[in-house]
């Protein structure tokens, strides 16, 4: 394995590992900082047309940022064993992350349009589907019918298959007046007892110059033990717990470095 060195912006507590074959990224505990632009285009794949910055800037232009669509997912099986997150976890994590995120972008210089201006446009309206408060999200929790994706506090999740998102996110962008929007999907999980933020993970960047997604290409995971004890059994397979206070700590951390590094390679840090 190799460790990357390089001072950091972003993340001066974390070091990362490669593991050999370049299937994942381990985060540990460390004297090491990120070397950002490495590990960027590990972790990260860019498909798209995604507006590149022209060189690092010491004094960055403020930037207003409409997330237009904040959700997580989570893996139901590590190693073969099924998960038990709890679902009061599922429904604050995305808000937890959320408010991470907003912090990092505000280091950056970028500053997020409130979620009721997003939640509320025109511009979502008719790709807009469940939102945490809505009866029918609740009434499907509460039933046992467990969405696949969880979105942060007053967000919406957008549908899927939309032909003419690029201009609905672009509307979203001159409703809000805003400079960017983002749309943040999140895979989430456990590998070997730690979390871990899973392969798929997507961020879409839209300006008024072209649309880019970075889609995650190998899971990066935390050194936190999150998942070790037996929480029943489930088609005769042991139930792993997930301890929901050890995996928001983790998840903060791995957020913090994955968004750093979307940031790097969608040219919005700098």
């Amino acid at each position: 394995m190799r460790t990357f060195r390089k001072l950091s912006l972003a993340i001066p507590c974390l070091s990362f590992l490669l593991g050999s074959g370049c299937e994942s990224l381990f985060c540990k505990k460390g004297d090491d900082v990120l070397d950002f632009k490495v590990l960027s285009e590990s972790f990260w794949e860019v498909e798209g047309q995604i507006p590149q910055a022209k060189g690092p800037s010491p004094a960055p232009e403020a930037l207003r940022v409409a997330i237009a669509e904040f959700t997580v997912e989570f893996a139901d099986e590590a190693d073969g064993l099924p998960l038990n997150y709890g679902t009061g976890m599922k429904l604050e994590m995305p808000s937890v992350l959320y408010v991470a995120l907003a912090q990092l972008l505000t280091e950056f210089n970028r500053y997020p349009v409130g979620v009721g201006d997003v939640s509320e446009s025109l511009a979502l309206e008719s790709i807009r589907g469940s939102r945490l408060g809505d009866g029918e999200f609740l009434a499907n929790i509460l039933g046992g019918r467990a969405p696949s994706r969880f979105p942060a506090a007053g967000l919406p999740v957008i549908d899927d298959g939309q032909p003419e998102l690029y201009a609905k996110l672009l509307a979203l962008l001159e409703e809000t007046h805003a400079d960017r929007v983002l749309q943040i999907r999140l895979r989430l999980g456990v590998r070997d007892g730690r979390a871990s933020i899973e392969k798929g993970s997507i961020v879409r960047a839209v300006s008024r110059e072209g649309m880019g997604i970075s889609r995650s290409k190998v899971p990066l995971v935390s050194s936190i033990r999150v998942a070790s004890q037996a929480a029943g059994v489930q088609g005769g397979k042991t139930v792993l717990a997930v301890d929901s206070r050890r995996y928001v700590r983790a998840m903060r951390e791995l957020f913090r470095a994955a968004i750093g590094m979307s940031l790097i390679v969608t040219g919005q840090r700098g």
